[in-house]
């Protein structure tokens, strides 16, 4: 026999996809996952139960002696809801199950019998774990993961279930399509559109909001059956009709929006008055145009599996239609993608900027993104972690998700790994976040420092981390000790701060070519043993990573810096592009 580790599989995924890096994708050592999913799960139990302790003994030590109501602990872990919204190679998801399993087994009992630890994980899989990932090659890893973990447990393989519409493939951040919104499809209840005495459609909203009849519980029926259906033909069959509900919903909705829309048209053209009119006119045509073009590229798009946008509403939509404070995911988990939104041209924030985040911003980065997202999809109540760059802490665009955290969440646990080499493959300093979705009412634990500051797990809330209370005006969030504090506070109270300054900071030095532009202090001395006059143009230059806190380390690098207009860069009578100059330099 030949055994596969599921664990293997993340190593495979990162390798595997060789864009991965490019994408802002990295695999998360499973130490971190595993303190990650352990805190959240005791964050969400201790919400339920209201006994921390006893909910922090059960997950870190697997002791059931200090639970004082067994069945509501069993219940809180059958109607769990978690979703990775980046789910990657499934590390995240994969964590959970071991840990729900863990302590379902211990509360359950009898788990010799490998039928009923199978039937355990098949019940966590299909009730309590969800996923999404842009990327398909990463969706299909992650479900032959789950696979492994289920069959490992039988003794006579067993059909496997279906994890079509349990991990899949959308843009998570995304839940429209080009300026069409894609909303609630459960909770519509607006079979069809007002119109007048005349036929006509009246003023409608641009959500999409017309279900015709049957569709909601016809959908939602298809996609429970599919999770059990073993026979290909059937599967098939029955994963077109899926995809047909959701196709004929959209289209229902764009035809309702193009009629009237043409009926504006129509009324507008015998009506023309003015060069306004003409113009509104023209607007229409265009808005009709788009629609069409909308319609055409969705017929030939799948709706559960592309790379454009993400219908949690709809393929989740047991997770949004519990009742009224329960609406949303109890936890959500996992290691977002790190990408500026400024890379390759801005693409990605053209994409987003439409798509009214709060904390957006074009210097921005997409994890800030997946924040907010994961923030919204919670329910009251609810739990978010991630590990994810740490720049947004101190970072000019960090102030967007600083503001946002503190307005929308309780920031329980935050952990600073800066200057741990958390990824194998990559040198991005990180941290942990914890929070609970509502008010900031109460400080955070924060800590800084090594992967060795997660051993001590069981007393992290009351010994390891200093009690902080972070600004809520989007200012910097700084972990320091309490003489730390104390000093930074003597320091402010006498100190002007650079943003009061009569200065503008906008980024650093820009060669376009540092190999050119950027010499050793060899190269600088031959320079000027050449030409004297040569010392003008070559200055002392650091570096990022040559700051220090409380200094600098000069590593000897020096920049031909050429002024603007040089060698006439001191005539002040020079303004803007200057042919004078340009010859002069050329001359010299």
């Amino acid at each position: 026999e030949v055994g596969v580790d599921p664990e293997m599989l993340g190593k495979i995924f990162e390798n595997l996809l060789e864009d991965n890096k490019d994408k802002g994708a990295f695999y998360t050592p499973k130490e971190i996952v595993q303190y990650m999913c352990r805190e959240s799960l005791i964050a969400y139990l201790a919400e339920e139960t209201q006994d921390e302790p006893a909910m922090r003994n059960l997950v870190l030590n697997h002791d059931i002696q200090t639970i004082k109501n067994k069945e509501a602990v069993l219940s809180a872990l059958k109607n769990i809801k978690i979703c990775d919204p980046a789910v990657g190679s499934g590390a995240f998801p994969m964590g959970m199950l071991n840990e729900l399993f863990a302590c379902r087994t211990l509360l359950e009992g009898d788990m010799a019998d490998g039928e009923n630890r199978s039937r355990i994980k098949k019940e966590i899989v299909r009730e309590n774990i969800y996923g999404v990932d842009i990327e398909k090659g990463a969706v299909d890893i992650a479900r032959l993961r789950f696979w492994l973990a289920i069959i490992v447990d039988e003794k006579i393989p067993l059909p496997l279930p279906n994890l079509d519409y349990k991990i899949m493939q959308g843009n998570s951040l995304l839940e429209s399509y080009e300026g069409i919104d894609f909303p609630n499809i459960k909770s519509a209840n607006i079979k069809k559109p007002a119109r007048d005495m005349f036929g006509n459609l009246e003023k409608i909203e641009m959500d999409l909001t017309f279900v015709e009849e049957n569709t909601i519980e016809a959908l939602q029926q298809d996609i429970s059956k599919y999770f059990f259906i073993h026979d290909h033909k059937e599967k098939n069959i029955l994963k077109e009709k899926i995809e047909k509900s959701i196709s004929t919903h959209l289209e229902h909705n764009l035809k309702i929006r193009r009629e009237y829309k043409l009926q504006q048209l129509d009324s507008l053209k015998n009506n023309i008055l003015t060069k306004a009119d003409e113009v509104r006119l023209n607007t229409l045509a265009d808005e009709i145009k788009h629609l069409d073009d909308i319609q055409y590229k969705l017929s030939n798009m799948s709706m559960s599996s592309n790379s454009s946008f993400f219908l949690w509403h709809t393929w989740f939509s047991e997770v949004f239609n519990r009742p009224a404070d329960c609406n949303g995911f109890d936890i959500v988990i996992g290691n977002p993608p790190y990408i500026q939104l400024q890379d390759e041209g801005g693409k990605l924030a053209k994409l987003y900027r439409q798509a009214k985040f709060n904390t957006f911003s074009s210097m921005g980065d997409i994890y800030q993104l997946f924040y907010e997202k994961g923030i919204v999809l919670l329910k009251k109540k609810g739990h978010l972690c991630y590990i994810s760059s740490n720049k947004w802490m101190r970072a000019g665009y960090g102030e967007t998700s600083r503001k946002y955290f503190a307005e929308q969440s309780q920031p329980k646990i935050l952990i600073d790994l800066a200057g741990e080499k958390v990824f194998e493959n990559a040198t991005v300093d990180v941290n942990i976040l914890l929070l609970q979705k509502g008010s900031y009412t109460q400080s955070t634990c924060a800590l800084r420092g090594g992967l060795d500051c997660l051993e001590n797990r069981s007393d992290l809330s009351k010994l390891s981390g200093q009690s902080i209370e972070f600004p809520k005006n989007g200012n910097s969030w700084v972990i320091l000790s309490d003489i730390e504090q104390r000093i930074k506070q003597k320091i402010e109270a006498v100190g002007r701060p650079l943003k009061e300054w009569d200065i503008k900071i906008y980024r650093g030095i820009l060669t376009g070519c540092n190999d050119a532009f950027i010499i050793n202090k060899e190269k600088r001395d031959e320079l000027i043993k050449k030409c004297p006059k040569s010392a003008e143009i070559i200055r002392p230059i650091l570096r990022g990573k040559d700051i220090k806190k409380y200094g600098y380390n000069f590593a000897e690098l020096y920049l031909l810096f050429i002024p603007w207009h040089f060698p006439l860069h001191r005539n002040t009578n020079i303004t803007g592009a200057s042919k004078e100059a340009e010859l002069a330099f050329q001359q010299k």
